[in-house]
C-alpha cells in the first residue's frame, strides 16, 4: 500500500479521540482503503488520497456506529465531548473526583456549577455549545476548552 502513512494518520486520529484499540481501527481503515482503491474514479477530478481519506473516514465512522463504541462519530472538534449520563454514587464519587486530571476537574467544576443553565432536554451539541459559551465568558482560550473536552472524553472512556 503506497498510502500507508495516510491510513496510519487517520487511524491514529480515531484512536486518539475514541480510545478504541489502534489495531482494530487500523484493520477497518485498511478495509476502507481497499474499498477506495476499488471504487476510485480518476475522471471525477479528485486526487486518490483525498478520495481515500473520505472513504476511510466514513468506514471508521460506520464501524464505530455498528460496534456501538460511541454514540457520535468524532469528525470535528465540536464532537469531542459527548453526552454522558451522570449518576452519582457516593462511595466512588470522591475516588473518581480525586483521580481526575486537573484540567478535567476544572471543566467538571464549571459544568456542575452551571448545570441549571443547561436544560436537560436539549441536544448534546446545543448543551456543549452552552458550556463553551460559559467557558468563553470565563476567558478560557479555545485550545484549553477543546483540550479539556478531549481529556475528559478520554478519562470517561
Amino acid at each position: 500500500m503506497k498510502d500507508l502513512n495516510l491510513i496510519h494518520k487517520i487511524t491514529w486520529s480515531f484512536h486518539h479521540t475514541t480510545g478504541i484499540d489502534y489495531k482494530e481501527l487500523f484493520s477497518e481503515a485498511s478495509l476502507g482503503y481497499c474499498e477506495a482503491m476499488k471504487s476510485f474514479n480518476a475522471d471525477k477530478g479528485s486526487s486518490f488520497s483525498s478520495y481515500a481519506w473520505k472513504v476511510i473516514n466514513h468506514q471508521l465512522i460506520d464501524f464505530i456506529r455498528k460496534e456501538k463504541h460511541v454514540p457520535i462519530p468524532f469528525s470535528k472538534a465540536s464532537d469531542l465531548l459527548q453526552e454522558v449520563p451522570i449518576t452519582f454514587q457516593p462511595e466512588i464519587e470522591s475516588e473518581f473526583w480525586d483521580n481526575l486530571p486537573p484540567l478535567c476537574r476544572e471543566l467538571a467544576d464549571v459544568i456542575l456549577s452551571h448545570m441549571e443553565e443547561v436544560p436537560d432536554d436539549i441536544a448534546p451539541t446545543l448543551a456543549r455549545g452552552k458550556i463553551v459559551t460559559i467557558l468563553r465568558e470565563q476567558n478560557w482560550p479555545w485550545s484549553k476548552i477543546w483540550n479539556s473536552f478531549r481529556e475528559m472524553k478520554t478519562v470517561l472512556a
